[in-house]
């Protein structure tokens, strides 16, 4: 299935992508990953999901060291074909978004950030795992909190 010629993606389209391991059902019914309104747009919107799962995933289990977690590896690192899977690289070895998300989460020192799910609330977590083996000492961390606009009211929204 070639550019964005055909969108949304008819069953003969669907059944091409379902042996390129495309999985139809998880993607639109289970994560409701936007379907954008070309091919191209929906890759963008897929790998944006994807990034975001292994970056909140790798970082939860970081959480976790030493309570009950030990060792966590990259599940389906590399495609070995041209395919449409949870890799981070692609069959020729091009990162996907989601790679570089796990970069950054698996690096030695990390700070993370989780916001409060009740919206009522303006507290943060915040974390710093330190995975080096250098004691860490005179630092400081700078939480930001906005979106690309730089618009704090993203941070918090007040109950409706």
């Amino acid at each position: 299935m070639g550019g964005d010629t055909q969108w949304p993606p008819n069953e003969e389209q669907l059944s091409a992508l379902a042996y390129r391991n495309y999985q139809h059902h998880e993607t639109q019914n289970l994560a409701k990953v936007n379907l954008g309104a070309s091919l191209t747009e929906y890759i963008n919107n897929t790998q944006q999901y994807q990034r975001r799962v292994n970056k909140y995933a790798a970082e939860q289990l970081r959480l976790k060291k030493n309570n009950g977690i030990a060792v966590i590896y990259q599940f389906m690192f590399v495609d070995s074909w041209p395919s449409i899977t949870w890799s981070v690289l692609d069959d020729s070895r091009n990162p996907k978004p989601a790679y570089f998300a796990l970069k950054e989460s698996f690096q030695p020192i990390l700070g993370i950030a989780s916001v409060n799910p009740d919206s009522s609330s303006k507290l943060i977590n915040v974390s710093v795992i330190n995975d080096s083996r250098d004691e860490l000492s005179n630092v400081t961390l700078a939480v930001k909190c906005g979106d690309r606009t730089e618009d704090l009211s993203t941070c918090w929204r007040e109950k409706e």
